[in-house]
């Protein structure tokens, strides 16, 4: 399989302009397939979203809710503020340079490979103020007041795994708290043979995923959805879902 370049737009170019201090796009470039090659031969799974360098740009920038987290960052009391699945810390560090208060953007991944690799993509080993944190969620002893989670849930195998999963998620968000993210949904909750992997692939229906979030003690819940090209030439659709809901347990 023919490998794939990396896109380089104009938000991603500034990012990496002024967190890192990288203006030539071909200087850029190869940097990039560097630390693919980190991702690849170190991380226990090859993700799609890897082969399609999608860790070294920012994908909450373009959510619909970007800017409301920024001004409650800005606003609230002890904004602790979680990136859960974070990857490189990539979103994390976006929030960063557009004003987020430092002290309060926690990063939490299983794979410690995506965390060290985020410290050469950024080259901020040294300095980068953000908490990175190796383990699952039960780790955390800190109340967040917004949880991030992009492109985690639909790496459940059944809907049971997601409920259990959110439930987690509950137990360290503050009532009144914020939780966003985006993930792939289907119409309706269904096991999809993928041709591309070879392998069966849950799906979410979007419905049951806001049925879930009700719940859980989610309200005031907000869907955006768009539908997600398929790898395979089948007549199945999926949907990216991204989301924001307010925590009020009862």
């Amino acid at each position: 399989m023919e490998k794939e370049e990396p896109v380089l737009n104009e938000n991603t170019l500034q990012l990496y302009q002024d967190y890192v201090g990288i203006k030539d796009p071909q200087e850029l470039r190869l940097h990039l397939k560097h630390i693919q090659d980190r991702l690849a031969k170190e991380g226990k799974i090859f993700y799609r979203c890897i082969q399609r360098y999608e860790f070294a740009f920012s994908r909450i920038y373009h959510r619909f809710f970007y800017q409301r987290i920024l001004d409650l960052g800005r606003t609230i009391k002890e904004p602790y503020f979680l990136d859960i699945g974070c990857c490189t810390g990539t979103d994390l560090r976006k929030l960063l340079l557009d004003g987020y208060p430092a002290n309060f953007l926690v990063g939490l991944d299983i794979e410690p490979t995506y965390i060290d690799c985020g410290y050469a993509l950024f080259r901020d080993k040294d300095h980068c103020p953000i908490q990175f944190i190796v383990g699952d969620v039960s780790l955390l002893t800190t109340q967040m007041s917004m949880i991030h989670a992009g492109s985690v849930f639909h790496l459940f195998s059944d809907i049971h795994m997601v409920r259990d999963f959110l439930r987690k998620l509950t137990r360290v968000l503050k009532p009144g708290g914020i939780m966003a993210g985006c993930h792939v949904c289907a119409e309706s909750s269904t096991q999809y043979f993928r041709a591309s992997s070879q392998s069966m692939k849950f799906y979410i229906g979007i419905h049951d995923f806001q049925d879930l979030l009700v719940s859980q003690g989610f309200t005031a819940i907000e869907l955006e959805t768009r539908p997600r090209i398929s790898q395979d030439k089948e007549t199945f659709t999926a949907f990216w879902v991204s989301f924001y809901a307010v925590y009020q347990p009862a």
